[in-house]
């Protein structure tokens, strides 16, 4: 495996992370966020939902996207994937809102 990417939706993430354990679990095992409709949100929002991410996933990378508009070879090749990160995350359930 290369690489595990997690495509966010800025716009509702906060409503997605509270309701879908799912999401959670995605977050935790990428290695890729692509912050998406990151035009869409204000400042303040953006900020709040990295904080977030990152708390579920301290090693994740995250990229904000409009669109999902990102140059193919920033998402191949890039050999991320690392098991010996996924022990070291956590599974929560708080929000920072």
């Amino acid at each position: 495996m290369d690489s595990v990417i997690c495509l966010v939706d800025a716009l509702y993430f906060k409503q997605s992370f509270r309701q879908q354990e799912e999401v959670h679990r995605q977050i935790a095992m990428a290695d890729l966020v692509l912050l998406n409709k990151a035009g869409d949100v204000d400042e303040k929002s953006l900020t709040v939902t990295r904080i977030n991410l990152q708390s579920l996933n301290p090693h994740v990378e995250i990229i904000q996207t409009n669109h999902a508009d990102i140059q193919h070879r920033q998402l191949l090749g890039r050999y991320a994937y690392r098991a010996d990160h996924i022990a070291s995350y956590r599974l929560i359930r708080r929000v920072i809102y």
